[in-house]
């Protein structure tokens, strides 16, 4: 730990004094010693609004002399009703004048005195991230070759689209059609309290179910017990889910199932001749759909291979690089991650309380199981914004405008409010951190693959620009780490940004037990985050400010930059 003295900056005057401490873990600890003059005019202020709450006899409401309402209130109270407001601003005025960019939160965590009155916080600094050789790493990439079963399950598709359907009076056969009701639900397992609500698993009536090994509704392996079925048929069937089965509730629980059998049909599938190929798209004849079916898969395939190459990439850099960072950014990366997964829970009924107690674990637990997890996705967030810098990537106008173009695409019809939406800046500055992550994820990529250079890259990355095609998840406005989401570096960072970010970012000191660390209150941005289209470019209430800004490269007179 280091500790210095705040210097006096050349041509301005520095009500605070104020004493630094570097901490580890990139972050300092300041202590502030406030002018007895701000104190007593963050008091008297305080008693005003206070007295128009409080009868005087002798004073009409919020007339009574300060000395007065002093005594009448009790100097104590005063003080901490004046600290929650004071604190504000002499953590913001301690941020100007030391010259500091907060990375996110910082916390108050003591009084040492009261007079004169010193107040010490912690302030989380901006990370430090060193990349090292990362333009050296080197990973081998094989271009898929074509993948002969997956064209014939594409061939086979196209021609159960124009299979010719028969009811039959026999029991049913694999590739036959079942009409069928299905009713199904959780038997009751020691140790969970569960209605039969909660248990509740399917009910389905005249569906149609296909009796293939690729069948999986209402589990994996139901043709087993479709095959033989028939009119009027009925079967009970006991179903365990597999330890690894998708929907964590349901694994290792047996359920039981009841298919009760209405209809059976045959499917017979028509030869695939020039002329059915006609009428089942654009195509000339059977070569040239099955070449056009080719091409799509191996585009697909090569996606797919080249979105694995992309992580295994990142993993690397991410393993070689050199990060410092405070620990509320860990902090904060764990809380979006909790929200995540109780959203995702949330689309299902379900919620994380009911998922916590079904695993029987704390959220506490849950913080530490995931922190791995949110410390890779931090780390990784952390070095694409570094890697941003270094490659020095930027986004044109009209890509954006490409992008707005294909979200529109996306709409049956598109409205005044739908057009709102998409051009709304903080849907625009989505669209700018998402192109800004995907350009530079595919710069690595090139250079990984010694494809790389800056005449040929648009050509390389033609048709593989998808490959990370996920939003980075955006982050909460106060929350600001160095990322691919805020490109520029404490040292691009204008001194009325600086006096606004610390603004945003301070803490109040609380009433009643000064000396316990507290987490700062902070006002913050909120994005909503759902899976509907319309949803997913509603801006949120308030707009962040705009840290990509300076990587759209177009006229400075355009209206469109933000």
């Amino acid at each position: 730990m280091h500790a210095h003295s705040f210097k006096e900056l050349p041509g301005r005057i520095n009500l605070l004094k104020i004493e630094q401490n570097e901490l580890e873990n990139r972050q300092v600890e300041l202590t502030i010693e406030v002018p007895e003059e701000m104190v007593t005019a963050a008091m008297k202020k305080t008693a005003r609004k206070l007295s128009s709450q409080v009868k005087v006899p002798g004073f009409r409401p919020g007339k009574a002399p300060y000395d007065i309402l002093l005594h009448r209130l009790g100097e104590d109270t005063v003080f901490e009703e004046a600290l929650e407001s004071l604190g504000q601003e002499v953590y913001s005025k301690a941020l100007e004048e030391a010259d500091i960019n907060p990375s996110s939160i910082g916390s108050f965590n003591d009084i040492v005195s009261r007079e004169p009155l010193v107040l010490k916080y912690t302030v989380p600094l901006q990370p430090i991230v060193e990349l090292g050789s990362y333009e050296d790493i080197r990973i081998d990439f094989t271009d898929p070759e074509i993948n002969e079963e997956r064209e014939q399950e594409v061939l086979t598709m196209l021609q159960q689209s124009r299979a010719v359907i028969e009811p039959v009076e026999r029991p049913a056969q694999l590739s036959d059609l079942v009409v069928v009701d299905v009713h199904g639900e959780l038997l009751p397992k020691e140790g969970i309290d569960e209605t039969e609500e909660d248990r509740h698993l399917a009910e389905e009536h005249g569906i149609t179910l296909l009796v293939s090994e690729e069948g999986n509704y209402p589990f994996k392996g139901i043709y087993e017990h479709l095959i033989g079925l028939e009119s009027e048929l009925e079967k009970e069937i006991e179903y365990t889910f597999p330890g690894d089965y998708e929907d964590e509730q349901l694994r290792n629980r047996t359920a039981m199932f009841t298919i009760k059998c209405l209809d059976v049909k045959s499917r017979e599938l028509p030869e695939l001749t020039d002329e059915l190929v006609s009428e089942l798209g654009d195509f000339e004849n059977l070569e040239d759909m099955k070449g056009k079916i080719r091409a799509d898969i191996l585009e697909t395939e090569k996606r797919q291979a080249l979105e694995e190459y992309n992580r295994e990439l990142i993993s690397k850099i991410v393993e070689g690089a050199e990060i410092d960072y405070p620990p509320i950014l860990l902090e904060e990366e764990i809380d979006e991650m909790l929200q995540e997964v109780d959203q995702n829970l949330r689309q299902r009924k379900f919620s994380l309380a009911e998922q916590l107690k079904l695993e029987n674990k704390t959220i506490q637990d849950f913080r530490k199981d995931i922190e791995p997890d949110a410390e890779f996705r931090l780390k990784r967030s952390l070095v694409l914004g570094k890697a941003l810098d270094l490659q020095k990537i930027r986004v044109e106008n009209d890509e954006i405008e490409a992008e707005i173009s294909n979200l529109r695409a996306q709409f049956p019809q598109s409205n005044a409010e739908i057009e709102k939406l998409l051009n709304h800046p903080v849907q625009r500055q989505r669209i700018l951190m998402d192109l800004l992550t995907r350009k530079t994820i595919d710069r690595l990529s090139l250079i990984a693959r010694d494809k790389y250079s800056p005449e040929e890259e648009t050509k390389e990355l033609e048709g593989t620009s998808a490959a990370e095609k996920k939003p980075t998840p955006k982050k909460k406005a106060p929350a600001k780490k160095k990322s691919v989401k805020e490109t520029k570096t404490a040292e691009e960072e204008t001194k009325e940004q600086k006096t606004t970010a610390a603004a945003e970012k301070i803490p109040a000191p609380k009433k009643k037990a000064p000396a316990k660390k507290k987490s700062v209150k902070e006002t913050k941005t909120t994005e909503e985050k759902n899976t509907d289209k319309e949803e997913s470019v509603k801006p949120a209430e308030e707009a962040s400010s705009d840290p990509g800004e300076d990587r759209i490269e177009e006229d400075k007179s355009s209206d469109e930059a933000s």
